[in-house]
């Protein structure tokens, strides 16, 4: 177990080199790119020891493991746009895009797991066919498609939610936490949570379902049928308990669409956040934001795999044997 751990942990450090070199790459080389843009930027010239302004005088092995380094040390430079430390800009963002993100992965995974159980073993071939139609319809749908039918339909037409913003803008600019704004926020993510999560529903149910069908064949199904054992026990013991085990590994899939679907969803519903962050600074050329917004979904990606590898095998010894 140990040394598999070890082995996985070693692996994260390869992929974390690899995942921030291809950032790093990426604002140096590709055309057009937010730095080779902003070398043309007179102002941008003055920072020579930032978090991007290194880049613009220093051999690139060096220039890389500066980059490197600063990520992990939290020297992420100025932003042009706002004249403020980019760590305290992410900060404030932060928690907004997380709210955004966490209920539909809690949603995703009990609902749609349920989804995708009830959906195997449905009797009525006719309703099977039916649901199956709509989740696939439903998993083919970009996220910022379903976003806009969202909003237009229910933010827009019908008004049943409001159509931007993260609050009530009539509790001003810096509200004080309190029952009446905990609620207005509810009330404005309703429809962007309900986004995110019918947009990664589908795929955990589909997957789910493939999970229970593949189990109702096991021996160990027939033998509890044998003993007796049907009803809710055996839906939720016998078949829905052992094929939740290769549908944890969805789980960094989950997540890395909600984290590119919240870019969308934040530009639809004009919500602050991480999302909108990157959009704004790719607008304005803002190199330090933009750099640390992606290196923190790299981390966010590469470490949520590390974390589900981990505990599923934990869950699933043999996990290491496949490995």
């Amino acid at each position: 177990m140990l040394n598999w751990i070890l082995r996985r942990s070693l692996g994260v450090v390869a992929e974390l080199l690899l995942g921030l070199l291809a950032v790093f790459l990426g604002a140096v080389f590709l055309p057009n790119s937010p730095l080779y843009q902003a070398i043309n930027t007179s102002y941008l010239l003055e920072f020579k020891v930032t978090f991007h302004g290194v880049y613009l005088d220093s051999p690139i092995f060096s220039a890389f493991k500066t980059f490197f380094v600063d990520v992990f040390t939290g020297d992420w430079g100025i932003s042009t746009q706002y004249a403020e430390p980019v760590t305290t800009y992410i900060a404030s963002l932060l928690p907004w895009t997380l709210l955004l993100i966490v209920p539909p992965v809690i949603l995703t995974g009990v609902l749609g797991s349920l989804i995708g159980v009830v959906l195997a073993q449905m009797k009525s071939k006719a309703l099977q066919s039916i649901l199956n139609v709509i989740l696939v319809t439903l998993n083919a749908t970009p996220v910022y498609v379903i976003g806009t039918l969202v909003w237009i339909f229910l933010a827009y037409r019908v008004r049943l939610f409001p159509t931007a913003g993260n609050y009530s803008s009539s509790m001003g600019v810096s509200p004080t936490l309190s029952l009446s704004f905990t609620l207005s926020v509810l009330y404005h993510y309703a429809l962007p949570i309900l986004t995110l999560w019918l947009s990664t529903l589908p795929n955990w149910a589909l997957y789910m379902r493939a999970a229970v069908v593949s189990g109702l064949s096991e021996d160990y199904l027939t033998v509890a049928k044998a003993r007796g054992i049907k009803g809710v026990r055996l839906r939720l013991t016998y078949v829905a308990r052992p094929s939740l085990l290769p549908v944890i590994a969805n789980v960094p899939y989950t997540f890395s669409t909600l984290i590119s679907g919240a870019v969308y969803v934040e530009q639809i519903f004009t919500l602050r956040g991480l999302g909108s962050a990157l959009y704004s600074s790719l607008d304005t050329r803002d190199v330090s934001v933009i750099l640390s917004v992606f290196a923190i979904l790299v981390l966010i990606v590469i470490l949520g795999n590390y974390v589900t590898d981990i505990t599923y095998s934990f869950i699933d010894p043999r996990i290491k044997e496949m490995r």
